[in-house]
């Protein structure tokens, strides 16, 4: 697993309580290896995923094939897999002889800062634009409080 800190001097202090615990079962004395790397904003991670809920919870109805009517999106998880999939964010797998397109993993440890950045620059416009709405009547309406 891996924990998140903020530098502060040239000190390491525990981003949260699970950072803080992690630290707290290493005996004192302890030498320890670090991999470091930009972590991502936790703020960000927060406002992008209130931003797939809000489209979620607005999202229009549609007819499956079945004749039911229902959500275009279930939940906040299916906006994240039509934006990496609208965005470019996919790759393509093979499994025996066939072939398949899945949606990029948007990850900490698969997706640091810059390239999340970009994505949630990418995918606010497109979700302004599901809503029949621009950007800032978007973030205004929906996202205050939630700002990065």
């Amino acid at each position: 697993m891996k924990y998140l800190f903020k530098v502060e001097g040239y000190t390491l202090v525990p981003f949260g309580d699970e950072d803080l615990k992690a630290i707290l079962k290493l005996p004192a004395g302890k030498e320890i290896a670090l991999d470091i790397s930009d972590a991502r904003s936790v703020k960000q991670h927060r406002f992008f995923w209130r931003a797939l809920q809000v489209v979620a919870e607005n999202s229009r109805e549609i007819m499956d094939g079945e004749g039911n009517i229902r959500s275009e999106f279930e939940n906040a998880d299916q906006v994240l897999q039509w934006v990496k999939m609208k965005t470019g964010r996919s790759k393509f797998i093979q499994i025996g002889k066939e072939t398949f397109k899945i949606p990029d993993s948007i990850s900490f440890q698969s997706m640091g800062q810059g390239k999340f950045q970009k994505l949630v620059d990418d995918a606010i416009p497109l979700l302004a634009n599901y809503l029949g709405l621009d950007v800032e009547k978007f973030k205004n309406t929906y996202l205050t409080g939630a700002k990065v």
